[in-house]
């Protein structure tokens, strides 16, 4: 689906460039300079351009450069796994950011698989207490959470919340607290989904402005939870408030803003049957998942059966049609053919069909 890595040295308008020959070459060779200082370690050297690769894939990832994000990520991996072994602590923190941009590109067999190896790295090494170990165990249980692993999600996330609650940040805290609800709410768990959201909630509040990202997040996750419960009257004032804030502090493009606006569009759709104010906000979500996301990305294709289905029920039955068998299309190539979104979608679909001529 993605692109192969690189082969090394060949990163055009890249500092990783300078990685591959720096990290090659320990000692110097005989066109090296007179030792005036001592030369930064291989390890040193590519700790110092691991912090360089974060900065850059947030740039990349953040602008739908998801390719460019996973070659940088790949060629970087690749040096550190020659000189420094696949077992080294920078070696596997740099396979986590490897394993972030797989989660984000949808391949979440293949992230989890780099996330889990990455881990075993720093328990060994470093003991499993620490910021590297929650970082894997983040990227593991989101990879699961995209797969709808929900049970795999929950045993990750409890595990993550109990370190965060013992190392910290609170704000860590708040954001898993978060995903546990959504993993709670999709396990039918409502009452624990609730109290995990709004313990996240308060403590991304006292954290947090009430206009920002953090908190946006949280109550944008506290009116999904409303919605998929039947509670519109809750939910929508919470995913409204979450969509503006998202888009005064993300930008109008940003994937969080397509998340919401697809959310709130389902809210119009099949919770007040309120066609008129959902199409826009579906065609505004796939817009920007189609800039910001590979071809047939599950977020793409749930979209896409949703405005299809959206398009039937109003009378334009084509065109619904195939906007409706093309997400289809794309989410059994992830899911597969009996996946229970595949199946409750094409239920829905079916109802919005036009009633078959009568025989004579």
């Amino acid at each position: 689906m993605l692109p192969r890595p690189t082969v090394l040295g060949v990163a055009p308008a890249f500092v990783l460039a300078a990685l591959v020959v720096g990290c090659a070459r320990e000692g110097g060779g005989a066109g090296a300079a007179g030792a005036a200082s001592p030369r930064p370690s291989t390890e040193q050297r590519c700790a110092a351009e691991h912090r360089v690769l974060q900065t850059a894939l947030d740039e990349d990832v953040g602008a739908g450069r998801l390719d460019a994000a996973l070659r940088k990520a790949s060629v970087s991996l690749a040096v550190c796994e020659r000189d420094l072994g696949p077992r080294h602590v920078a070696t596997a923190r740099v396979r986590v950011e490897r394993a972030w941009v797989l989660e984000k590109a949808g391949d979440y067999a293949a992230s989890e698989e780099q996330a889990e190896q990455a881990l075993s790295v720093f328990e060994r090494e470093l003991g499993e207490d620490g910021a590297d170990v929650a970082l894997a165990l983040q990227v593991m249980g989101s990879a699961a959470l995209d797969a709808k692993d929900y049970v795999r999600a929950k045993s990750l996330t409890l595990r993550l919340i109990a370190l965060r609650e013992r190392i910290g940040p609170q704000d860590g805290l708040a954001a898993q607290l978060g995903n546990l609800g959504l993993v709670y709410m999709r396990l039918g768990q409502g009452r624990e989904a609730i109290e995990a959201l709004a313990r996240a909630r308060d403590i991304a509040r006292k954290n947090h402005p009430e206009d920002s990202r953090e908190v946006a997040l949280v109550v944008a996750q506290l009116g999904e939870l409303h919605r998929m419960q039947g509670n519109v009257e809750a939910a929508e004032p919470l995913l409204v408030e979450a969509l503006a804030t998202f888009e005064r502090v993300l930008g109008a493009n940003h994937a969080r803003v397509a998340s919401v606006a697809n959310n709130l569009a389902a809210l119009y759709h099949y919770g007040r049957k309120d066609l008129a104010k959902a199409e826009p906000l579906y065609r505004r979500a796939l817009a920007i998942h189609q800039s910001q996301l590979p071809e047939g990305h599950v977020y793409t294709a749930q979209t896409r059966m949703n405005l299809g289905t959206l398009l039937a029920e109003k009378g334009q039955w084509e065109e619904g049609r195939a906007m409706f068998e093309e997400g289809v299309a794309q989410m059994e190539k992830v899911a597969g053919r009996d996946a229970p979104e595949v199946t409750r979608a094409r239920a829905r679909f079916g109802r919005s069909a036009p009633p078959s001529p009568r025989g004579r």
